[in-house]
């Protein structure tokens, strides 16, 4: 995540798989695999788009760099050739996912065609403290 405009990460979503069970942790880290924020979502009844939010927003500004991350513990929804060109909303842009299956808890490293890993970051533009 390529930040452009001063904000604040609030928090993320992920698309929990069908076959997916048990508890997720999302991890928001710096360019350097600094782990920044992290935030727990509880295991999902039913599968689809589920949201949890950080302890307390993460302020941004432009220039910074983030990799967001989180813990699929048997099953993960991906879809190739999604990032073939940055995904830009206002302030931030988003690149190819990354992934690790080596290293639990650490900043993910590894691409692969592009892949879309089905996770969004909430972040809200303007002034930050």
């Amino acid at each position: 995540i390529a930040v452009q405009v001063a904000g604040k990460l609030k928090g993320a979503w992920f698309y929990q798989a069908q076959s997916e069970t048990g508890d997720h942790v999302l991890r928001l880290w710096d360019k350097d695999g600094k782990e920044m924020a992290q935030a727990k979502a509880p295991a999902a009844a039913a599968p689809g788009w589920q949201y949890a939010a950080f302890p307390a927003p993460v302020a941004v500004q432009p220039g910074q760099v983030f990799v967001l991350s989180y813990t699929a513990n048997s099953h993960y929804v991906a879809t190739a050739e999604a990032f073939g060109k940055p995904i830009v909303r206002p302030g931030i842009t988003a690149e190819a996912g990354l992934y690790s299956f080596d290293e639990l808890g650490k900043m993910p490293v590894k691409t692969y065609q592009n892949m879309s890993y089905f996770l969004d970051v909430a972040y809200e533009k303007g002034e930050t403290e």
